[in-house]
């Protein structure tokens, strides 16, 4: 992974990265790469923020559909009940399987 990271890096396809691998829960590896601000030579940290816009969806929208996968009747609700936790319980909240929880 480090490799193809930092020859992406090298060859300008991408100014920097980090990343972090974990395994049956333990962090097994964590590298920062490049640049943050490669015009001003900004190396990467560990705690740089990255604007990913709209590549958030997909995220989101793989999550949604695993809560409808385990049952979950509106899991519009139950989307917004997994996203902000410290929400009061939706009337979903009671339906959805502890998975989606």
């Amino acid at each position: 992974m480090r490799a193809r990271v930092r020859a992406d890096v090298a060859q300008g396809r991408i100014p920097g990265a980090v990343y972090l691998i974990a395994r049956n829960g333990s962090i097994v590896n964590t590298q920062t790469i490049g640049w943050q601000d490669a015009a001003g030579k900004v190396p990467m940290r560990p705690d740089s923020i990255f604007r990913i816009y709209s590549m958030s969806k997909p995220i989101v929208s793989v999550a949604v559909m695993m809560m409808v996968e385990d049952g979950c009747p509106s899991s519009g609700a139950c989307a917004l009940a997994w996203r902000r936790p410290t929400l009061p319980a939706s009337p979903c909240w009671n339906w959805c399987p502890p998975s989606a929880r």
